[in-house]
This record gives C-alpha cells, structure tokens and sequence, in this order.
C-alpha cells in the first residue's frame, strides 16, 4: 500500500471504450487536504481535527529541540498571514490549543511552527 501525506496530488484518469462517449478519455486532480499529521526523521507534530472549525489541537515531539517556546504563524491560501502567536515548548513537547477567529471563512490554511533553527509546515481546513 501506499501512504498519503499532507499535499499530496492524486490524480485520477478514466477511459471509456464506449462508442458513443466524447471524450473518450477524461482526469481529474485533487490535492490530500484532510491529512493533518507532518512526520518526519524523528519528529512527529499533529494538527487534529482537520478540518476543523477554527479551534484545534497541535501535539507532538520534536527531537533535539532545546527552546522552550514555539511561534505559529497560519496563513490563508492567498499567503495573508491570519494569526500569530507563541506556545511553550517542554522538552520538546508542544501540546496547545489554539483558537482562530470566528470570522475566518472556510478554506485551506497553512500552519507554520518555528522552534530555534527548525520549521515545520502543516496543511489544514476549516469548516463551518
């Protein structure tokens, strides 16, 4: 089997062999949205429920991480910064709940959490 990850494209092609389908052949596309886990070398951070409706969790363990603080930047899909805000971090561990805006429309966000030299990207939707 094969894993899909956050931003993954899947795509799918149909051909039909009937006479009388034009075209006979037709694709689609689609981008792996309601993935909301970055696993990496040894680190493994989760953004959970996704989508969501604007209040979620994010979890996880970042290994050799030694500061004690975290900044998380969300951006719409436009790449306008949304919300910023800095979380403890505890022997690596990051276990917050974040809170967005009501206000934000539904759509796909991206969530930035920068730690000392070390980023890491999650993709997530939210959903009313």
């Amino acid at each position: 089997t094969n894993t899909v990850t956050p931003a993954d494209v899947i795509k799918v092609l149909v051909h039909s062999s009937a006479p009388c389908v034009n075209p006979d052949t037709v694709s689609a596309s689609a981008v792996v949205l309601a993935v909301g886990e970055l696993i990496g070398n040894t680190q493994a951070i989760k953004l959970y429920p996704s989508p969501n409706n604007g209040s979620f969790s994010i979890i996880g363990n970042i290994s050799g991480l030694t500061a004690n603080k975290a900044t998380i930047s969300i951006a719409n899909i436009t790449g306008q910064l949304v919300y910023n805000t800095i979380v403890p971090v505890n022997n690596g561990r990051i276990n917050s709940q974040l809170e967005l805006s009501k206000n934000l429309p539904a759509g796909i966000y991206t969530l930035q959490l920068t730690s000392g030299d070390q980023t890491y990207h999650l993709k997530f939707a939210i959903q009313h």
